[in-house]
């Protein structure tokens, strides 16, 4: 049996959640966020090379915990913005409020 057909099923899910978690990142658009997407990005491609050549054991072992570290990072990064975006005061037009229809909007 070749190394293509002995892999585990759980490559692909790991290669599809470092692409998800680069999307995140890049969406975002800081760059804290952008630099961290390039290393999700370089872990979506090593993991795609697992569906070719099953990589040894430690190096499956470190690759896998670096992919759970980025997201730590990255779900640290996401939670911060989205608390400063949140905090940000906006200004809407809406016809019933007083100012000549503009409001401030938290």
């Amino acid at each position: 049996m070749d190394s293509a057909t002995n892999q585990s099923g759980s490559w692909p899910l790991f290669r599809q959640a470092a692409a998800d978690l680069a999307e995140r990142l890049l969406a975002a658009n800081t760059p804290a966020t952008v630099s961290l997407a390039r290393e999700a990005r370089d872990l979506e491609e090593i993991l795609r090379g697992w569906e070719v050549v099953r990589p040894d054991s430690e190096t499956r072992v470190a690759t896998i915990e670096r992919l759970f570290d980025v997201n730590r990072i990255a779900m640290d990064l996401l939670s911060q913005s989205s608390k400063a975006v949140s905090g940000v005061r906006t200004i809407v037009r809406e016809p019933e409020a007083s100012y000549g229809g503009l409001r401030l909007r938290r």
